[in-house]
């Protein structure tokens, strides 16, 4: 049996046990407690709000503040490892096109997953310029595994319209934050005269010229989270009419895998 085919037959085995778009749901929830204890935790040091501080001082915050997103936010993404699992042998066909850009939604995952490790492992006080590179890696990965998982759902006919209405807003968050992000570099260094040590050090900074680009992180956040939600919610609704076949039997799990067939019952 291939690597991917024990991969199937572990997770669906697991899918028997905690249904996967749990996983989602948990991964989502979990992302919003994080991000409200850890800001309440900050302010009790000192002011914070979205256009005075990025998401990253939360990681460094007093009070706890900065244990408290690191653990929240890797028991987020950790969650997030088997739904998009689940969404593999949910959305696998025989179409290639589609199954390409799966792959390419999965790849930018990993990119983004790699990339938050870093995030929180350097951090804005003690590697700054480590820090911003993998931040921005992070943000431009994240909206691209969420746009291409939602273009595949919708070649395979398993998208709402609500779940085409999140992935939108997180892109024209997107949109709107780079044009923003780099109109606002140029205004505080002119082209010419920056340096990368000088975009290392603004990005660490509380100059109020760089508010806007903030606040379209923080709100950018939010729809991520919401995106995970909703997918969730989609992915409970739907996938159900699939129904499961066993394959594999084995001591203390039985497993199980997903056939493209509707449930004739």
């Amino acid at each position: 049996m291939t690597i991917a085919g024990l991969f199937d037959q572990f997770f669906t085995g697991l899918f028997r046990i905690i249904p996967a778009e749990y996983f989602s749901l948990a991964s989502g929830i979990i992302g919003v407690f994080t991000f409200i204890l850890s800001f309440i935790l900050y302010s009790l040091g000192e002011p914070i709000n979205i256009f005075t501080h990025y998401i990253s001082s939360l990681g460094v915050g007093s009070h706890g503040s900065g244990i408290v997103f690191g653990i929240g936010m890797t028991f987020t993404f950790i969650l997030m490892i088997p739904f998009i699992y689940a969404l593999k042998l949910w959305l696998w066909s025989d179409s290639k096109i589609t199954n390409v850009i799966f792959i390419g939604s999965l790849s930018f995952g990993i990119i983004s997953f790699a990339s938050f490790i870093i995030v929180l492992f350097y951090d804005m006080e003690n590697a700054l310029m480590i820090h911003d590179i993998s931040a921005s890696v992070f943000f431009i990965s994240t909206v691209l595994t969420a746009l291409l998982l939602t273009i595949t759902m919708e070649l395979e006919g398993k998208i709402s319209t609500i779940q085409w209405v999140c992935t939108t807003n997180l892109v024209v968050i997107a949109i709107i934050f780079l044009p923003w992000y780099f109109r606002t570099i140029f205004y505080m260094y002119p082209l010419e005269q920056m340096t990368f040590e000088d975009w290392v050090i603004m990005m660490g900074s509380l100059d109020p010229k760089m508010d806007g680009v903030r606040y379209f992180e923080w709100i950018g956040a939010i729809f991520a989270i919401i995106w995970i939600i909703q997918t969730g919610f989609h992915y409970r609704r739907h996938s159900s009419h699939y129904m499961h076949r066993k394959i594999v039997k084995i001591p203390f799990l039985d497993r199980y895998r997903q056939i493209e067939q509707e449930d004739s019952t």
